[in-house]
């Protein structure tokens, strides 16, 4: 996310951090009722932030332990259109510091893989 020009997240950016909190946080529900009703409480008048919130989250998230919340998700107005934004942000390979720590080739068989450990 770009910073403006104070350095600090955009009102909308913390809009859309905060949604997407909350459907992290209830991904595993059996009622995703209560969860669009927050959602929609978070977002108030920001409708456009929480369609694609709700559709790039259902997207990159979908699979059978979400498909409760994510069903529900696809149904608020505007979030379908985003649906394809998620599913392919999900297969794009993630950089991190874990990646680093695969080798290019095989370990010797002698090798650990100490130094991927997170106290390095």
């Amino acid at each position: 996310m770009a910073r403006g020009e104070s350095g600090r997240l955009s009102t909308a950016q913390l809009l859309d951090i905060e949604l997407s909190s909350i459907c992290s946080r209830n991904q595993y529900t059996n009622d995703a009722a209560p969860v669009v009703d927050e959602l929609q409480r978070a977002a108030g008048n920001r409708t456009d932030i929480l369609a694609q919130v709700a559709g790039t989250w259902a997207g990159y998230f979908d699979s059978p332990e979400t498909h409760v919340l994510v069903e529900a998700l696809v149904e608020i107005p505007g979030a379908e259109e985003w649906v394809a934004l998620g599913t392919k942000r999900r297969g794009v390979p993630q950089i991190g510091r874990h990646s680093l720590c695969r080798p290019s080739r095989p370990p010797p068989p002698s090798s650990s893989w100490s130094s991927c450990s997170p106290s390095s």
